[in-house]
């Protein structure tokens, strides 16, 4: 009689192998400012969007500003404070914090304040991941993909994305459940240039939504470079028609 062929061994995947895995993809640890305190409470001031991550030991934070900061805007880190390194030419509205040196499995508050101390924004919270090798009781993962672009205008009668409001309810409904850590895959703020022309809505992208943003994107040469820059900050801040917040 044949042998029967027998079940693969599954064994359990290790943190650190979980780590490597999602490295390029882990985007904070636990709180977000505005999907875990209403809107009323939590005053966005001068920020338009904090993409924040995490390590054991580091924040790295990327933070758009409503309008340009003429000298580098600090991030304070339960009280010791590091300037920004501005990200976007000739503005300065887009800036990159670095705060290294942090205590794992803490929790930290976090302050933006402009080159004189003033606030930009409500303070908030963000907590680094364990060592390591280190063997937790608890890790809670909250992931999602293709949270959607600019929800423009129905055609013909569907909607292309949800619309801001409902997106912010189902992040908030999310982060509701206390995850330990967020991963967020997918373009969240913009569309793929290319994959968009393949479809039958293609026409409809270039004549109704492109000119709004300036026009296609010129792929042949950096995202930074003066062909692309205005169309690629108007991408980043342009209020959508449904929303109440910036994409």
């Amino acid at each position: 009689m044949a042998a029967q062929p027998q079940p693969p061994v599954l064994r359990a995947i290790t943190r650190r192998e979980f780590l490597e895995v999602t490295a390029g993809t882990v985007a904070s640890v636990a709180a977000w400012p505005m999907a875990t305190r209403s809107e009323a409470n939590w005053n966005q001031g001068q920020v338009n969007h904090i993409i924040p991550t995490a390590s054991h030991e580091r924040f790295l934070i990327k933070v758009s500003f409503k309008s340009p900061q003429t000298a580098p805007p600090q991030i304070t880190v339960n009280g010791k404070s590091t300037a920004g390194v501005q990200t976007d030419p000739q503005q300065g509205r887009f800036w990159r914090f670095d705060a290294p040196s942090l205590q794992p499995a803490t929790q930290y508050e976090l302050r933006h304040v402009d080159s004189g101390g003033v606030p930009l924004c409500d303070a908030w919270p963000l907590k680094t991941f364990p060592l390591p090798d280190s063997t937790p009781e608890h890790f809670r993962i909250l992931a999602y993909t293709c949270a959607g672009g600019y929800d423009c205008l129905p055609l013909n009668g569907k909607t292309f994305f949800l619309d801001m409001t409902a997106r912010r309810r189902l992040l908030a409904r999310a982060m509701s459940f206390q995850p330990d850590a967020v991963i967020a895959n997918g373009d969240h703020i913009y569309w793929d240039l290319e994959t968009s022309q393949n479809k039958p809505t293609a026409k409809y992208t270039r004549d109704v939504m492109w000119p709004k943003f300036g026009g296609p994107l010129d792929l042949s040469v950096p995202m930074l470079h003066s062909r692309n820059l205005a169309s690629l900050r108007r991408f980043a801040i342009t209020k959508s028609p449904a929303s109440t917040g910036p994409l």
